[in-house]
């Protein structure tokens, strides 16, 4: 519930904004909050859109070297991008919950001592 998350936001110093569904709405809260001086948090989707257009999610920079190998890390903030799969071995996106190749969830993959990538 959203006065669960109101909560637990306080609790950790972060800020709270309830918005409608969608990306847009998403976008704008995290837009206001970062005019107010706060760190902007990335959406799910916003990030995968950006990591489709070769952009990192996190300082918005290009990432793709024209003839080079997808980049596992953002070379410009060092944002962690890909990412073995824990499952079976396959580089995966690191902002996808689960593998496309074997299924294997995130959060497993990260009880396991590797770091999924988050915007934080």
């Amino acid at each position: 519930s959203s006065q669960l998350l109101s909560r637990i936001a306080a609790h950790h110093g972060a800020r709270y904004a309830e918005t409608l569904t969608g990306f847009k709405w998403i976008a704008r809260a995290g837009l206001e909050a970062a005019g107010e001086g706060y760190r902007a948090v990335l959406g799910y989707e916003e990030a995968l859109k950006k990591m489709a257009a070769n952009v990192c999610p996190a300082c918005e920079r290009a990432v793709a070297v024209p003839g080079e190998p997808p980049a596992n890390f953002c070379m410009h903030c060092g944002l962690n991008l890909y990412a073995p799969c824990h499952g079976c071995g396959i580089r995966r996106n690191a902002f996808f919950h689960h593998c496309a190749a074997c299924g294997a969830g995130a959060a497993a993959q990260k009880a396991a001592g590797e770091d999924s990538a988050t915007a934080q």
